[in-house]
């Protein structure tokens, strides 16, 4: 019986198959790679390219130059746990109805409850979020890739939910973090209580660490087309930064 889940998963398989036709008519090793950077929580006023003065976001800045920029976009939901559920599922956070950055939380809520009266002060009632993305219902844009050949990882922040509904039953190959955790546990210096993460020397910053995990594979991806999510924890909160840009920009606020 063809479900809604199949038959997205069909359809979103063959609009990749069509997309990618033409690179490998034309040599198959011409298979694009894929790699999305997804920042927590940054304020798009807060890099060099969007007119930054103090912050200075070099590499940034050199993608977009070399890019396209987005300077009338608008986010649906600009919250933590809604965007991630539509980037995966290519739906409004209404549609997949998660609305609120609820992803870590410990009750499994995959239909919407509504209570039978507001908050004190609250004129509106509205339904209880979800806290999971549904494996069963919805297709990851990681699962469409893996049924057209491509290795995909997963590396970072995810606050999608707790297992089944873990990146590892989403299409990803391989994680790195990826937990429920709307942090690194712990904070962003290691060691940290995470069996996806690395064990690394202490106070490592957990950018750096996804950072050497990314890049690890993708050099061990020679052989096959690969789609890699590097979503990074930060700069959400606890906003523990390394020691040396702290000092920077202390002094860049206070000359003196």
């Amino acid at each position: 019986m063809t479900t809604r889940r199949s038959f997205l998963a069909g359809l979103g398989a063959g609009a990749a198959a069509c997309a990618l036709a033409p690179f490998a008519n034309a040599a198959p090793k011409r298979r694009p790679n894929l790699v999305f950077i997804l920042a927590d929580d940054l304020g798009w006023m807060d890099t060099g390219v969007y007119g930054s003065t103090f912050y200075e976001t070099p590499n940034i800045d050199a993608l977009a130059g070399r890019g396209m920029r987005f300077t009338q976009a608008y986010a649906a939901n600009p919250l933590c746990s809604p965007t991630r559920a539509s980037i995966l599922t290519g739906q409004y956070p209404g549609r997949v109805r998660f609305t609120t950055p609820a992803g870590h939380l410990k009750q499994e809520v995959l239909d919407p409850i509504v209570p039978e009266k507001a908050a004190p002060g609250v004129r509106v009632v509205m339904p209880q979020t979800r806290t999971r993305l549904p494996n069963e219902e919805y297709v990851t844009y990681a699962e469409i890739m893996q049924e057209v050949g491509y290795r995909t990882a997963f590396m970072g922040k995810w606050h999608l939910g707790r297992d089944p509904y873990l990146p590892d039953n989403q299409g990803f190959e391989v994680v790195v973090g990826g937990r429920e955790h709307p942090g690194p546990p712990g904070g962003f210096f290691s060691p940290w209580p995470c069996a996806t993460l690395p064990k690394v020397p202490k106070g490592s910053h957990i950018c750096d660490v996804v950072t050497d995990k990314a890049l690890e594979f993708i050099r061990q991806s020679k052989e096959k087309p690969f789609l890699l999510n590097l979503w990074y924890y930060d700069v959400h909160a606890p906003f523990q930064g390394k020691e040396k840009l702290i000092e920077k920009y202390r002094k860049k606020a206070d000359p003196k």
